[in-house]
């Protein structure tokens, strides 16, 4: 969920009505894809696309998910039949160079004669500029993917438009008192950023709420460090956190 994604969907808010993100679950299973795990954790897209309500005329994008498997061996003249009666969908944005339908069949031209067909409006947006320093020219998940890979926090910033959010939760018990904790690489909810040490801002939630009633909540001013199988997280000041099977830490990079 980075700047293009979010361009889209202040194009679809422009169009008229409620913008969707529209998105292709399992498509790692029907491939035989490596499973990687996601940018944006489950637990953060509901935050991120209230973010975008701004540029959205006030809207705040929802997200639908439709399964890989169940579309994948349609013709493009099927794939905009589902869009247009199955979704009822008034308008469609996608980006240039964007494929679709059986074996990629199906082209942007392709898409606005179907969309005329039956009554969809289509627009076709350009592919936004990373400003990314390591020649990467457009913005995409394989870029931010890349510059995460590398380090590059500025460059996912960039591609991102916010700061990239690191979500665990801890499978062992925290200390109720540190200014100091070790992490599992394995509760990561989504990519981690390659080993290294980053300064970071720490934020503590029990269930799905932050912190409240005089607990120590967030600290800005914390450092990560990133190792093969754990996280080093130093908070500038000692936590007094409530322990549990429901803690969860966001870390923004």
């Amino acid at each position: 969920m980075h700047i293009g994604h979010r361009m889209l969907a202040q194009r679809a808010a422009e169009l008229g009505g409620q913008p969707w993100l529209v998105s292709f679950s399992g498509m790692a299973d029907v491939l035989g894809w490596p499973k990687r795990p996601p940018l944006v954790a489950d637990d953060n897209r509901g935050e991120v696309l209230a973010s975008w309500a701004e540029q959205c005329g006030g809207l705040v994008p929802r997200q639908r998910f439709i399964p890989f498997a169940e579309v994948r061996s349609l013709s493009p003249e099927d794939f905009v039949c589902v869009l247009a009666e199955g979704l009822k969908v008034s308008g469609v944005v996608v980006g240039e160079g964007f494929r679709f339908g059986y074996k990629a069949k199906g082209d942007t031209e392709a898409l606005q004669q179907l969309g005329r067909d039956h009554g969809i409006a289509v627009s076709v947006v350009s592919l936004v500029s990373s400003g990314c320093t390591a020649g990467l020219e457009t913005v995409s998940s394989s870029a931010v993917r890349k510059a995460l890979g590398e380090g590059r926090m500025q460059d996912v910033h960039r591609c991102l438009g916010r700061p990239y959010k690191l979500v665990v939760k801890p499978s062992q018990r925290l200390p109720q008192a540190f200014s100091r904790c070790r992490l599992l690489a394995l509760d990561c909810q989504n990519q981690l950023p390659c080993k290294g040490k980053y300064p970071c801002a720490a934020t503590f939630l029990v269930g799905r709420h932050i912190l409240t009633e005089g607990e120590t909540l967030r600290f800005s001013e914390a450092e990560l460090q990133v190792n093969d199988s754990t996280l080093e997280l130093q908070l500038p000041s000692p936590a007094d956190i409530p322990g549990g099977d429901s803690l969860t830490v966001h870390i923004e990079i």
